[in-house]
């Protein structure tokens, strides 16, 4: 490919009375077949791939008594993301169920549901091509005894 073959444009500054290339911020026109540097007319591509944003988090302490449940991001409109992560850590080793419910714009219609069962303190998971464009997650204690929340997060993945 002639980007890996062609030098990058350089600039010669002198410091300390040694001339010293200075590589210049700049990226690959592929029109062009060439380096162009970057400027206000010419600037650095600003669409990011793989943004992280955070939807929700909890860092309290929330107690969840035996077959009770807590929503950690309620009906939330997330079409940009392409991917969502979830992570929780519990007070105790303790059978948890994560469930994410997937709902159309439609009379918020159930289009889908995503369940996992956990049976240690930490959980984590990422769900891929969604179609649905609002989510809930809910965390269940499906345990016999009651288990404190400390932290979660949820994050969408753009």
């Amino acid at each position: 490919m002639p980007y890996e073959t062609k030098p990058m444009k350089k600039q010669w500054l002198e410091i300390d009375g040694i001339m010293t290339p200075i590589i210049l911020p700049q990226i690959w026109n592929h029109e062009l077949q060439d380096w162009v540097v970057t400027s206000e007319q010419n600037p650095l591509p600003t669409q990011l791939t793989g943004s992280i944003d955070e939807l929700s988090s909890t860092k309290s302490n929330i107690v969840l008594t035996a077959g009770s449940s807590i929503d950690l991001l309620e009906d939330t409109y997330c079409t940009k993301y392409k991917e969502v992560r979830y992570a929780y850590r519990l007070s105790t080793v303790a059978n948890s169920k994560i469930e994410i419910r997937f709902f159309n714009g439609i009379g918020r219609r159930q289009a889908g549901i995503y369940s996992k069962v956990g049976t240690s303190s930490a959980e984590h998971g990422t769900l891929s091509n969604i179609d649905s464009p609002y989510y809930r997650v809910r965390l269940i204690n499906d345990d016999g005894e009651d288990f404190t929340l400390w932290e979660s997060i949820i994050t969408g993945v753009i």
